[in-house]
Order: structure tokens, then C-alpha cells, then sequence
């Protein structure tokens, strides 16, 4: 190149001073890249248990709400079973007062 020892010098060093440089930021770059890969890891698995968690808030959800129509069916049957029973109690008031009015016309009568 015909270039002065000196200055080939100067050019070397420069060069290995860019190389040193150069690999740093290599190195600095695949630190960066590990540390995102396991920042990326830990999200994952977070969300991943997040929707585990919302997944099994919906099966309890689910499952009390299916308690909770059990317990409204079973009302609902007491309810109606109380509800014959009282039309049952007023079918036999209402003969029982027929049959007195019987009676008491008859005595009068």
C-alpha cells in the first residue's frame, strides 16, 4: 500500500480497537438477547397462568350457578308442595262449612 510503518501501526491498532469494540457489543447484544428470551419465558407463563386462573373462576361461577338453580328448583317444589297442601286444607274447610250449613238448615227447617 505503501504506507509508512507508523502509519500501518496506527491502522492496526484502530483496526483491533473496533474488532475489541465490536466484539463487546456482540457480547452486550447476546446478553440482551438471553435476557429477553427469559423476560419472554416468564410473560408466557404468567399469562398462561392468568388464563388458568380465569378458567377455573369460570368453572366455579359455573358451578355455583348450577347450585344455585338446584337450590331454586328445590324451593320451587316446597313452594308448590305447601301450596296443594293449603288447597287441600281449604277444599276440606269449605265441605266442612257446606256440611253445618246442611245442619243448620235442617234444624231450622
Amino acid at each position: 500500500l505503501g504506507l509508512s510503518k507508523r502509519k500501518r501501526s496506527i491502522i492496526k491498532q484502530a483496526l483491533e480497537m473496533q474488532q475489541s469494540k465490536l466484539a463487546a457489543k456482540s457480547q452486550e447484544c447476546r446478553k440482551l438477547a438471553a435476557l429477553a428470551q427469559s423476560r419472554r419465558k416468564e410473560a408466557n407463563t404468567s399469562e398462561i397462568q392468568a388464563q388458568a386462573e380465569v378458567a377455573r373462576h369460570r368453572l366455579e361461577l359455573s358451578n355455583r350457578d348450577k347450585a344455585a338453580s338446584t337450590l331454586q328448583a328445590i324451593h320451587d317444589k316446597e313452594l308448590a308442595r305447601k301450596d296443594r297442601h293449603i288447597a287441600a286444607q281449604h277444599k276440606v274447610h269449605r265441605k266442612v262449612v257446606a256440611k253445618m250449613d246442611g245442619v243448620r238448615k235442617k234444624l231450622k227447617g
